[in-house]
């Protein structure tokens, strides 16, 4: 199976996948870490690394048939338009921007996730080293994913699960729902 975790920075995603991974829930799944802390924050004001990060997020989720990931491309777009809005020179980045798009749709329309689980809350930024502390894209990015992830899903047929609660919950939440979808698709990797 393929589940992709959503959320803005600081939500908790990295600490829950953390937590699946160190319990050992779900034995037949590669974890896929976030792409994007692999490159600096000022790299991730370039719509080009902007467009870089979705392609290895691509490239790294083809490599698995079960995943576990940290992110999910409809993250990536949602950061890529934050960064996009805030180009001084958006008139030259329309081929980059239409590069991106057609990317994304491609990838979105090849079912790439067997579910997205969409992480509905956030928390004051902490400065863990890789993330950027900007307030206004945490809250801005939420707001986006809030109103494109239903939408991308329901486009793409991509079920679609909200978490909210502690790190035990939230795996409780994950686990309640993963299986249930299975049982519902008959699918025979759940552990």
């Amino acid at each position: 199976m393929r589940i992709g975790f959503i959320g803005t920075a600081n939500c908790g995603k990295t600490t829950l996948v953390k937590e699946i991974e160190k319990r050992n829930i779900y034995k037949n799944h590669a974890i896929i870490n976030e792409i994007a802390g692999t490159f600096s924050v000022a790299e991730r004001q370039k719509l080009s690394t902007q467009l870089a990060i979705m392609q290895h997020q691509i490239k790294a989720e083809d490599k698995h048939t079960n995943f576990i990931s940290d992110r999910t491309v409809i993250d990536n777009y949602v950061y890529f338009l934050w960064h996009y809005k805030k180009s001084p020179s958006k008139r030259g980045m329309s081929e980059i921007q239409n590069e991106y798009e057609k990317t994304l749709n491609a990838h979105l329309v090849s079912k790439p996730y067997d579910a997205v689980i969409f992480i509905d809350e956030y928390f004051n930024l902490e400065d863990n080293g890789i993330r950027d502390l900007d307030e206004r894209m945490q809250e801005w990015v939420f707001d986006r994913l809030q109103e494109l992830v239903p939408l991308k899903c329901e486009v793409y047929h991509i079920p679609y699960y909200k978490i909210t609660g502690s790190t035990d919950a939230r795996i409780a939440a994950v686990d309640d729902k993963i299986k249930r979808f299975y049982v519902q698709t008959r699918l025979p990797d759940y552990n």
